[in-house]
């Protein structure tokens, strides 16, 4: 007799192929600017682009100062919430508002 692994699951090497080609990311990218959409004040979803995540902080780019200044001072927290909501997977701690 062989000392062969037992099979694994289609599912679970399904989940580990995408990680390794980076299409997991991808996904999770399109869900946070859906969610994105979800949350942020329509007269800013043009003006702002949610970038990455690091530290359980989300860095966003905003095109314009004004926007920018606005969405920090009155927006900030309620967005917070409300994407904590949607995608509690992320441990999404704060927002971090960029020009650009």
């Amino acid at each position: 007799m062989t000392d062969d692994p037992p099979p694994r699951q289609l599912g679970d090497v399904l989940a580990q192929l995408m990680q390794l080609r980076g299409y997991s990311q991808i996904q999770e990218d399109d869900r946070l600017r859906s969610a994105w959409k979800q949350v942020v004040p329509a007269a800013y979803s043009t003006l702002t682009r949610p970038a990455r995540i690091s530290r359980g902080v989300l860095q966003v780019y905003v095109s314009h100062p004004a926007a920018l200044s606005e969405l920090s001072a009155f927006h900030q927290k309620p967005i917070v919430e409300n994407l904590q909501k949607i995608l509690p997977e992320l441990k999404l701690k704060d927002i971090k508002f960029r020009l650009g």
